[in-house]
């Protein structure tokens, strides 16, 4: 049993800044499907006629812009993060889910359109939460057996499911579960790529932190923030400025065109540098040997990887022996 609930993810592991990115690509795949549905009526050549019924006649284009503000309206919710990473994300597979159910109904419930359900769990799976999955996986089966028995014109478009809608609704959930069973395993799969990254970061004596192209910290391991005297998870996305402050031999601060902490973001090439000063949080200080790795993708320039030591002892042993 043990074995079997080492593959099953615990979720919600991700880190801030790559939970936040992930999620911004999502909000955006919500407000894209938005807009999708709101020109639906036009290219499908729906009717502009006026009516008292015209945002209840799917008939009409305005029936379909009516629809759209239903979906935007969760991906706002999406964005307001007061809620929460989990309640974020909830609203987020709400939304995309919705945009799912619309498109299925606008088709006039072709089975064909059922795959963008398939499609978007799979992008959902990217938040790597358990709740907003379990959440969207249940919106499916809802959908499909609720919907499918007060409107199945809406849901599907054939005899047989109007007259059994619960059936094809547990044949559809049936390749649902079998299609997240696969972005299951992928997500086990990143999370474990992410834990033993994040064991290397722990474990390491040296203090590591990340940039990105604009000098805002990314990632700070424990013995970075321990001398440093910060929380790590606090200052992630502050400008490296501030947190890190960088004094030269004589106690003036060397300012942030000059310093070699983030000169590979200008020049693209490695630097290091022997006996700084770095300043804690408390205001004072203790000298450093550093070095400035950039990081790139693709040829592509995607941040820098800052480690450091402090070289208080070497400086005593030093001392000792004058």
């Amino acid at each position: 049993m043990k074995r079997l609930w080492s593959l099953v993810p615990s979720g919600g592991s991700l880190p801030e800044n790559v939970w936040r990115a992930r999620h911004r690509f999502l909000v955006g795949l919500t407000f894209f499907h938005a807009v999708v549905i709101a020109l639906a009526g036009t290219v499908m050549g729906k009717s502009w006629a006026l009516s008292p019924w015209m945002l209840f006649d799917v008939e009409t284009a305005l029936h379909t812009v009516g629809e759209a503000p239903i979906v935007a309206g969760l991906g706002v919710l999406a964005c307001w993060r007061k809620f929460g990473r989990t309640a974020q994300a909830s609203f987020v597979g709400f939304g995309l889910m919705s945009s799912s159910a619309i498109l299925v109904h606008l088709s006039g419930g072709y089975i064909e359109f059922h795959f963008h359900f398939f499609v978007l769990l799979t992008f959902l799976a990217l938040c790597q939460d358990w709740i907003p999955y379990i959440l969207a996986v249940g919106f499916v089966a809802v959908h499909h057996g609720v919907v499918g028995v007060i409107w199945p014109q809406a849901v599907y478009n054939h005899e047989a499911a109007y007259n059994a809608p619960w059936t094809w609704a547990g044949i559809h959930a049936l390749f649902v579960l079998w299609s997240c069973l696969g972005s299951v395993v992928a997500w086990r799969f990143n999370e474990r790529a992410f834990e033993q990254t994040a064991l290397i970061l722990q474990a390491a004596g040296d203090g590591i932190f990340g940039l990105d192209t604009e000098g805002r910290i990314t990632f700070m391991n424990p013995a970075a923030a321990t001398m440093l005297g910060v929380d790590a998870r606090r200052i992630i996305g502050n400008p490296v400025g501030p947190v890190v402050m960088h004094l030269r031999t004589d106690g003036t601060p060397v300012r942030d065109a000059e310093s070699q902490i983030t000169a590979p973001l200008r020049g693209g090439t490695a630097r290091q540098a022997s006996d700084q000063i770095f300043t804690r949080a408390d205001g004072s200080y203790f000298p450093v040997d550093y070095v400035s790795t950039p990081m790139i993708e693709r040829e592509q320039l995607t941040g820098v990887v800052v480690s450091f030591k402090d070289i208080t002892e070497r400086h005593r042993s030093e001392a000792a022996l004058l």
